[in-house]
């Protein structure tokens, strides 16, 4: 089975049971145009038999198990791939899309709630003097609001000071008449003096124009204020001409005197109906400092009409804010969706639509060969190849057509030495050194010139390690020779003994074992311990071994107190015959003596 993996210098790596491994050269197929993606298929038993061209493909979907499922199968010119050996035809996953929840102002940025991820923020600084435009039109809205409102309120009031001024016109108008009717009683009664019921007429037809004009005064308070001050001076004008009359005829008659009294009284009688519709149409004197009719531009409310809030219209500065903040926006929002342009789309399974797919060649292996003339009946395009068994290489398209053995190219891998041994390259030598887990022992061993040394290595001495009889060769487990009954070399065996002198208080003399022990053989000791179970208050233990009574040379020991417990030794040699009598004799104590006195004699029987 032939391997192939990428390699780290752009070739690619091959490893083969019969091929060497090496790096192939990777050789650049011809322009993907060899797969024709047809569409889909719902199982593999779907897909046509007839009417196919090599290159064909088709996307089957069912699959025994979830990696067979959705493999693409191509056509070589004869048959599809077997059921389950498709290919998965997938391109990388791209970055997965964001959508935008919604958008928020926050000062002179727009805050952009993205689906995934941290929001996206903005800087529009229209959007500041949009606000700031908006607050001054609502400002600007409430202040006409109240303007609008303290019209209303002087409209209303002016509509009450014409009806007032009206009924004002209208008392005038009844006064003139009753001044009318006196000035008639006047010329009747001042028939005589002609003058003055003329100039009474005079004074009655006055005052019937200041009824006139106080009519008029209806429609604008400062036109009858005007009026009737005209009729006021009308009317005083011809009272004083009918007094002059009235005077100028006293002396020609006394009755004419009388009525020219009279005419007088009726003449003042107007002059007071005259002021009083003076002083009735007055009503209103004045609006903000304008008396007469009184516009919107002299009270400074040109602006201020009965439009609805839906009707009113917004500054110019504050439509050039939304407008630019509109721009802002959709320049931005023509970004996203410029960028939201060039992603790849998805099918509703999550996977790239086909039609996005690019163009590609796949290589095919074309199989196993015996021969030359085999290889050039085979089918395939650049980069497809196949194994020749007759040479045991591998051969490659590198050209078409297929027939043309120019077309293709024979794979020739070098050898593979070794690369390095224990990180060393070239010609290396090894030595046991380069056994890095041996011991010194085991390296020895490698590095022994013969037998000999590797026994000496090992610790086997100069011995052979044959199995034989004699003394330069080694006995069977089975030997005759190790079951022989031998008896001991004297002098070669442990005799040791332990004697237990004294158990209490200690004292001179022999102790608890008098008569001692009786040593069954012949032993010869090497040195003797004497210890004690508690030691004296102060001073020496003095003690010494006895040999059928009589003391041992050599053997008397002395223990100062501090020692008694640990123990005090002495050494020599000392023979026993079998059948003597060994005791232990005690021949001097401290002060206040402790408990017990043991010996323990180490030798050989």
């Amino acid at each position: 089975m032939l391997s192939v993996v990428n390699s780290n210098d752009g070739g690619i790596l091959v490893s083969s049971a019969t091929v060497p491994s090496g790096i192939l050269v990777a050789v650049a197929g011809r322009d993907g145009t060899s797969i024709t993606i047809l569409g889909e298929k719902q199982s593999y038993s779907q897909l046509p038999t007839s009417g196919n061209t090599r290159g064909d493909m088709w996307i089957v979907k069912d699959g025994a198990t979830e990696e067979t499922k959705n493999l693409g199968y191509i056509w070589n010119g004869s048959e599809w791939p077997a059921e389950g050996s498709g290919i998965k035809i997938r391109g990388p996953k791209g970055e997965k899309g964001v959508g935008i929840d919604g958008i928020t102002v926050s000062g002179n940025n727009l805050v952009f709630d993205m689906s995934e991820g941290a929001d996206v923020v903005r800087a529009v600084p229209a959007l500041s003097d949009a606000a700031n435009a908006a607050s001054a039109a609502a400002g600007s809205a409430s202040a006409a609001e109240t303007s609008k409102t303290a019209a209303a309120g002087s409209a209303t009031a002016a509509a009450g000071s014409a009806t007032a001024a009206g009924t004002s016109a209208s008392n005038a108008s009844t006064s003139a008449t009753a001044a009318s009717g006196s000035a008639s009683t006047a010329s009747t009664k001042a028939s005589d003096a002609s003058g003055s019921a003329s100039a009474a007429a005079g004074s009655a037809t006055a005052a019937s124009g200041s009824a006139n004009a106080a009519a008029t005064a209806k429609s604008g308070a400062e036109s009858a204020e005007s009026a009737a001050s005209a009729a006021a001076s009308g009317a005083q004008g011809s009272a004083t001409a009918a007094a002059g009359s009235a005077s100028s005829a006293a002396g020609s008659a006394t009755l004419a005197t009388a009525k020219a009294g009279e005419a007088s009284d009726s003449a003042a009688a107007a002059a007071q109906s005259a002021q009083d519709a003076e002083n009735a149409a007055s009503g209103v004197i004045s609006v903000g400092g304008f008396t007469g009719v009184v516009t919107k531009a002299q009270l400074g409310i040109n602006n201020v009409n009965n439009t609805s809030d839906a009707d009113k219209p917004i500054s110019t500065a504050t439509q050039t804010a939304f407008d630019n903040v509109s721009a802002t926006f959709g320049a931005i929002v023509d970004g996203i969706n410029a960028d939201l342009e060039t992603k790849a789309d998805l099918d509703n399974n999550g996977k790239l639509l086909q039609s996005q797919l690019p163009a590609m060649a796949v290589t095919d292996f074309l199989g196993n060969v015996v021969s030359q003339a085999a290889m050039l009946a085979l089918a395939g395009q650049r980069g497809d190849w196949c194994n020749r068994t007759d040479t045991g290489t591998e051969w490659q398209l590198i050209a078409e057509p297929a027939s043309s053995l120019s077309s293709w190219s024979e794979k020739v891998y070098p050898l593979s030495p070794v690369s390095s041994v224990n990180g060393r390259t070239g010609a290396v030598t090894t030595s046991s050194a380069d056994i890095v887990d041996a011991t010194t022992v085991g390296r020895n061993v490698l590095k022994a010139a013969d037998a000999a040394a590797a026994r000496s290595a090992i610790g086997a001495g100069t011995s052979s390690l044959a199995i034989g009889t004699t003394g330069s060769t080694a006995a069977a487990g089975n030997d005759a020779r190790l079951a022989d009954t031998r008896t001991p070399t004297v002098g070669t065996s442990p005799y040791d003994i332990t004697f237990v002198a004294q158990s209490g208080n200690r004292a001179t003399g022999l102790g608890d074992v008098p008569a001692g022990i009786k040593l069954r053989r012949a032993v010869t000791f090497s040195e003797v311990l004497f210890h004690c179970e508690t030691a004296d208050a102060s001073g020496n233990l003095v003690v010494e071994v006895r040999k059928n009574g009589v003391a041992v040379s050599g053997t008397s020991t002395t223990i100062a107190a501090a020692n008694q417990v640990a123990g005090g030794t002495s050494t020599g040699s000392w023979a026993f015959a079998a059948g003597d009598f060994l005791t232990i004799n005690v021949t001097g104590v401290g002060v206040t003596p402790g408990k017990g006195v043991t010996a323990e004699l180490k030798g050989l029987a």
